[in-house]
């Protein structure tokens, strides 16, 4: 998404950063950028995270921080539920009019709700895909509660516990003092 954003922005570079651990370190770059050694540092990552506790995007004129010194930021939170989980940073020429920043933004906007709607929707695939191991989960306990003999209960974790293993083959050993035997 990174690599179309910039040359559809005219930036000259930028970059993802993924705001789940810190200091921050970048997920994607495009074109030419100005982190040098790869993390949000001193005063870039300050101004990441005054922009995440902002929740907006936001234009940042050059020399504001150590990396903006020779380029304009153009720079938008991607926001999770519960918190930024990561944020768009454009690296645009100095001299870019007013108007076209203002473009920029609405067209960051546009891009971290995309961003945001995806996560989401990922997110809600990965819950309904638990929540039916879980299901399966319960099925299994409740079926192996039916019975107290140990060599039906034994059977019954073997073929059914193929199913929730998703597995060729189990295999259930009962326990003697020192030696197992196979059930």
């Amino acid at each position: 998404l990174l690599g179309r954003l910039v040359p559809v922005s005219s930036a000259r570079g930028g970059v993802v950063w993924d705001f789940s651990v810190s200091p921050y370190v970048p997920i994607a770059r495009a074109g030419n950028h100005d982190d040098a050694d790869g993390q949000a540092n001193g005063s870039h990552a300050s101004l990441l995270s005054e922009v995440a506790a902002r929740g907006q995007p936001r234009v940042i004129p050059p020399g504001t921080d150590d990396v903006s010194a020779g380029a304009l930021l153009a720079i938008a939170p991607v926001c999770s539920e519960r918190s930024v989980s990561a944020m768009v940073e454009l690296h645009f020429d100095p001299d870019t009019p007013l108007q076209r920043q203002e473009t920029v933004l609405d067209l960051l906007q546009l891009i971290t709700d995309v961003s945001q709607a995806f996560h989401r929707n990922h997110e809600l695939g990965e819950l309904q895909d638990l929540r039916g191991v879980w299901e399966k989960l319960d099925r299994f306990a409740l079926r192996l509660h039916t019975t107290l003999h140990p060599t039906e209960t034994a059977f019954l974790i073997a073929n059914e516990g193929r199913r929730v293993l998703d597995c060729d083959r189990v295999s259930m050993l009962a326990k003697r003092g020192r030696r197992a035997r196979l059930l």
